[in-house]
């Protein structure tokens, strides 16, 4: 029978086997720019936040155009769009429909006027994603145009199944969202106590609701020993060969895994070198936890009697290391340079209650993150089953 493996009971009977031509009208975007970007106009969709941005579903586009109208091309609600260009054939395989009308569509995008349920082709096509990959053409610029697309063959069940189907997946998402939503309310709310903490604006007290001593501020060499020398940098030839269950680490975190470890033990890493030093994309100090290798991209770093771990690491994350760097061609942090960095230091019992107060906020961030993950792998596997 020409059917999914995961169908809802009310519907039977063989989906039609049809060509992605034969269901839609093609159509194309046109082109708004950066410089047309603004905070207030026409919710416009430019076709790199197809996969950067959006999943199947635009309801609420993030970007404003001030372009006039005769300048552009509007979407009616269930339209179904895809990248033309990008850098590569998976990312341009990126389906979404649009829930609204009059949003313009910017350029390098193929419009199609779905005949049925555009959100159901959305999820429909994105669970083909490698397929239509395959179609796009191009190297160093892949391109996935309408004569690509028309001949693709679907499968396709009665509109009411494609509701249901639609609906059902869309109530996935909404699920996935909400957790999002949660982690990043979290994370907003720890960023901004951490401010507040740092700064000293907000203290804690001891036991008896006493006031802890002042910080002082020290050098990191004072509070801090460095592991550097026990670091074994591996090649990723070398890697290939050694695949394993323990994290190696280098400057921004865990960047592959093999089959032995270095440390046993709570270690704060702080990246050596590379542009994040500068720019701040990503994390430059956190903790390394278990079992794990590290290369000599990143300081091995371990607090002395008098100082927590997990304290360290946060504040060591705040620190401006553009005006420590040593780099020339590449910015880098010497080690003696990094021994002479000031650091604002609570006694360890402080310490200790403010690394506990925001673990547990990180507890509930990476709560929300695995349940997230979990949900996501729910809809993947939907979409595996779901469609034929």
């Amino acid at each position: 029978m020409n059917g999914p493996k995961l169908r809802f009971s009310e519907f039977s009977g063989e989906w039609e086997e049809k060509k992605l031509g034969q269901l839609t009208k093609f159509s194309k975007g046109k082109n708004i720019s950066k410089d047309n970007i603004t905070g207030e106009g026409t919710p416009c969709v430019r076709y790199g936040e197809l996969y950067t941005t959006y999943k199947e579903k635009i309801k609420d586009p993030v970007s404003k155009t001030n372009l006039n109208s005769d300048e552009l091309v509007f979407s009616e609600e269930n339209d179904v769009i895809i990248p033309t260009s990008g850098e590569t054939a998976i990312d341009i395989a990126t389906v979404s429909c649009i829930m609204k009308d009059g949003v313009a569509i910017g350029g390098d995008t193929t419009i199609m006027k779905i005949k049925g349920n555009g959100l159901f082709y959305s999820y429909y096509l994105n669970s083909r994603r490698k397929k239509l990959a395959r179609l796009a053409q191009g190297a160093s610029v892949v391109h996935l145009y309408a004569n690509h697309l028309k001949n693709f063959n679907l499968n396709i069940p009665s509109n009411p199944e494609q509701e249901k189907i639609a609906s059902f997946l869309s109530k996935v998402d909404i699920k996935i969202e909400k957790l999002e939503k949660k982690q990043e309310l979290w994370e907003t709310y720890k960023k901004g106590i951490m401010q507040q903490i740092f700064s000293q604006k907000i203290r804690f007290k001891d036991e008896n609701g006493e006031d802890y001593p002042d910080w002082e501020e020290k050098k990191l060499g004072e509070v801090a020993q460095f592991l550097d020398g026990k670091r074994i940098p591996l090649k990723s030839s070398e890697r290939s060969k050694r695949n394993g269950p323990y994290p190696y680490y280098g400057a921004s975190g865990i960047i592959d895994y093999v089959d032995d470890y270095i440390f046993d033990e709570e270690l704060v890493l702080l990246g050596e070198d590379g542009a994040n030093i500068i720019n701040r994309s990503s994390r430059m100090a956190f903790l390394a936890r278990g079992k794990y290798w590290v290369n000599n991209h990143a300081h091995v770093i371990k607090g002395l009697d008098d100082t927590n771990q997990y304290f360290l690491s946060e504040q060591l994350e705040r620190v401006n290391y553009a005006q420590h760097n040593t780099g020339t061609a590449q910015p880098k942090l010497n080690q003696d340079v990094c021994k002479k960095i000031p650091l604002k230091m609570p006694k360890i019992y402080e310490q200790t209650k403010i690394a506990n107060f925001l673990s547990a906020i990180d507890r509930k961030i990476e709560l929300m993150r695995k349940k997230s993950e979990i949900e996501k792998k729910f809809k993947k596997g939907l979409l595996q089953q779901m469609f034929c």
